[in-house]
């Protein structure tokens, strides 16, 4: 579901009498944003190549326009 939860204690469990777990307590819990195809792609490139496509990419938006 893409969320963090960032407050798991004991207290924040719920267990019924089936033995069924649930979490609670949501109030400092995040949404995690998915990365977006291009920022997948980017994560296998080392730091000096991702530097290199970072650059190449400002300079064809300042010369597109």
């Amino acid at each position: 579901m893409n969320i963090i939860h960032r407050d798991l204690k004991p207290s924040n469990f719920l267990i019924n009498k089936y033995s069924q777990v649930m979490i609670c307590d949501f109030g400092m819990s995040r949404t995690i944003i998915s990365p977006t195809k291009d920022e997948k792609a980017l994560q296998t490139y080392s730091k000096s190549e991702y530097k290199k496509i970072i650059k190449s990419k400002d300079k064809e938006e300042y010369t597109s326009r």
